[in-house]
């Protein structure tokens, strides 16, 4: 929650403010975006540090926060940034490959004897030199921005954090609630959900390399990006029981999970196309925050009621729902922005 937090929504909005700007107009707003993000990150990684410390189980609180400080680096991550100038091979040099190296550097480390906690420090210390490298020689060229208010760029960019908020809160809330309401349906539910977020990665990757792209482009990436959705989705079914076992070493609740995760995953990916690839980019932010907060709200008390009935695919079923209502109103608000061009 602080990388999300502290990035700010930039990884929603950010690409559609860069896409069509000369160098010098997108390294000004990368320079504003470190602004803001490394503002909050200084208030916010200390405040995720001490309070993992102290809900730290047994005798590992100094690894506890400093996997917090790990995971809340993600904040300054260059993502958005690679997907508004199309640029996901500097993605891969200056993020995924860092942090690779420092997770297999860690492992070696750690089966060496050495303190687990080398995997979060190396994890940083790395991460923060690829980060560095990079951002010095993009903001090179900016110029500097008299206009530049940090109040201002917040509330900016409020809406598009109130997207990832949202839908982070309603996934880390409903599987505890779950081992509430319906313990028994929890354990399998936590495994197909685990699934599902690792498949769930390549359609958020796929939407990334899209949303920088120029507007007569859109139409066409959006087509793309359904028919590999609706096509990946069914390879997803007949293989997601064997994924399940190879991957998690489990196998799925049931033979109809496979089918629900699927439909899930069709349902995540239209919902990540609409919202990403046509309403962010023609502004309608505040669209996509009511769209999923309609989803939530409708989505966890669902899950919950189903668990309680049917078991782990009862939640599973749940999450449907909150995908389906959330994927209704897309269209919706679709249909009527359009409405609105128009007139």
């Amino acid at each position: 929650m602080v990388a999300i937090a502290a990035s700010w929504g930039w990884e929603v909005s950010g690409p559609q403010r860069i896409a069509d700007l000369t160098e010098e107009q997108a390294a000004t707003v990368l320079v504003a975006s470190l602004r803001i993000r490394g503002v909050l990150l200084a208030i916010l990684a200390p405040l995720g540090a001490c309070l993992s410390w102290a809900l730290a189980q047994g005798n590992q609180p100094l690894l506890a926060a400093a996997g917090s400080l790990a995971v809340a680096s993600q904040a300054m991550s260059p993502t958005w940034w690679c997907s508004g100038r199309g640029t996901p091979d500097e993605l891969l040099r200056n993020d995924a490959i860092p942090r690779a190296a420092a997770a297999i550097a860690s492992a070696a480390f750690i089966w060496s004897g050495i303190n687990p906690i080398i995997y979060p420090v190396l994890g940083c210390a790395v991460v923060a030199w690829a980060y560095t490298r990079f951002y010095r020689r993009h903001t090179s060229v900016a110029v500097e921005d008299s206009t530049f208010r940090l109040a201002t760029e917040l509330r900016a960019n409020a809406s598009s954090v109130g997207i990832s908020l949202i839908a982070t809160s309603y996934t880390t809330a409903l599987l505890p609630l779950l081992q509430i309401a319906a313990p028994s349906a929890a354990p399998g539910f936590a495994v197909a959900q685990r699934l599902l977020s690792y498949a769930n990665l390549a359609t958020i990757s796929l939407s990334n390399a899209f949303m920088g792209a120029k507007s007569h482009q859109r139409a066409k990436n959006i087509v793309v990006m359904l028919t590999w959705s609706a096509a990946s989705s069914v390879v997803f079914a007949l293989i997601a029981p064997v994924l399940s076992e190879l991957i998690l070493g489990t196998a799925l609740p049931s033979p109809w999970s496979a089918l629900l995760l699927a439909a899930t995953y069709l349902g995540v990916a239209i919902n990540t196309c609409i919202s990403r690839l046509w309403l962010i980019p023609h502004g309608q932010v505040k669209s996509v925050v009511a769209a999923t907060a309609i989803g939530s709200a409708l989505g966890l008390p669902s899950a919950l009621i189903l668990a309680m009935r049917f078991g782990a695919d009862g939640g599973l079923a749940g999450t449907l729902v909150a995908e389906t209502a959330c994927c209704v109103a897309l269209i919706i608000m679709t249909v009527r922005g359009r409405g609105a061009r128009r007139g």
